[in-house]
């Protein structure tokens, strides 16, 4: 029983180590021109996925404010998207008055649409799982010792007298 319980571990522990990995997104830059803002993002660990990135606009002193910009472009949007990326918005098509950006930040908004399949992934865990199923039959099985059966090959000795 003590085998079923270390096998059990491994195997739990060996799943959270391979997929441990989560979506990181590193610092939000701006750079504000006149007619045009450029926001630089590093989005990590994405490789297999498809995402669907949008851009928000938030205010530091309304946490209820969000605006979406509509006339953006660069990497948003659904797509796969891994490392360093750009986004162009033309803020001068948009008709929100915003003369002064400083009360203002950017955020994005990302959403997981599809995960890719790892081949080599399912490979190393269809292989673990199999040497972990192996390794408890044998360790579980039973010795199972023919015994000889004197019965039927030769007759009992006459007792003693």
């Amino acid at each position: 029983m003590r085998y079923v319980f270390f096998i059990f571990v491994f195997l739990l522990n060996f799943r959270a180590i391979i997929f441990s990995q989560s979506i990181k997104l590193g610092e939000i830059k701006s750079d504000i021109q006149k007619d045009i803002v450029i926001i630089y993002y590093n989005i990590k660990n994405t490789e297999g996925y498809t995402l669907q990135i949008d851009l928000l606009l938030k205010k530091k002193n309304d946490p209820s404010f969000k605006y979406q910009p509509k006339y953006v472009n660069g990497d948003v949007g659904e797509g796969n998207f891994n490392g360093q990326n750009k986004i162009i918005w033309n803020k001068n098509k948009e008709k929100i008055p915003i003369i002064n950006f400083d009360d203002y930040y950017f955020d994005l908004d990302i959403k997981v649409i599809s995960k890719g399949s790892n081949k080599w992934l399912w490979i190393g865990a269809g292989t673990a799982i199999l040497a972990g199923g192996t390794t408890l039959y044998f360790l579980l099985k039973k010795d199972k010792k023919e015994t000889i059966q004197t019965e039927s090959i030769m007759p009992q000795p006459p007792g003693r007298p």
